[in-house]
């Protein structure tokens, strides 16, 4: 069985977000449970945040580096931690220790952003040539935009067996509704 991970950063502010996304690939999972992958997502609420020798952003890393695909999403805050594992991701695919891995940043319109966000973006695409990015207006907006990447993904590294299929009202998976718009 292939086994897929997913890496989701974004600061707490974003926490439905988190939430629908799980959501959306525990759907995914059950369209593909009779194929061959199975995909897992990793975020910080998963991870073990007891006391250890290593900072708790150096473990996190360290599972990040072990994900297939990195989504770090913004809203209106720039945090450190998001930072770290935006860095973390896209080091490791410009070292090629990653091949098969794809990294997006989501950008969330509407709100007011923080100073460090409005730099960070304004000097995003000199800083991050390579990432693609996507802007997204509601959790349906993040969603689509989310199996949009997934779909490239699977075309590239999974021989295109599992695309999703996008009409005018949904998305599917495998014949599984996902998604209604």
């Amino acid at each position: 069985m292939k086994k897929l991970k997913i890496f989701l950063a974004s600061s707490e502010e974003l926490k439905r977000e988190r939430l629908e996304i799980a959501d959306l690939i525990g759907h995914m999972n059950l369209a593909l449970e009779n194929e061959d992958v199975r995909i897992y997502l990793v975020k910080w609420e998963y991870l073990d945040a007891s006391m250890s020798e290593r900072h708790k952003q150096e473990e996190y890393n360290k599972t990040l580096e072990q994900c297939n695909l990195c989504f770090v999403l913004f809203a209106t805050r720039f945090g450190k931690y998001t930072e770290s594992e935006l860095k973390t991701a896209y080091d490791k695919l410009c070292d090629g220790d990653n091949d098969n891995g794809k990294l997006t940043v989501f950008f969330k319109n509407g709100g007011t952003e923080t100073d460090e966000l409005k730099e960070f973006k304004s000097t995003f695409r000199d800083t991050y040539p390579e990432i693609p990015t996507e802007n997204f207006d509601s959790i349906i907006s993040l969603k689509q935009d989310f199996l949009k990447v997934w779909d490239r993904y699977q075309r590239d590294n999974l021989e295109d067996k599992y695309p999703v299929i996008f009409t005018e009202s949904h998305a599917t998976l495998n014949g599984e509704k996902l998604l209604h718009y």
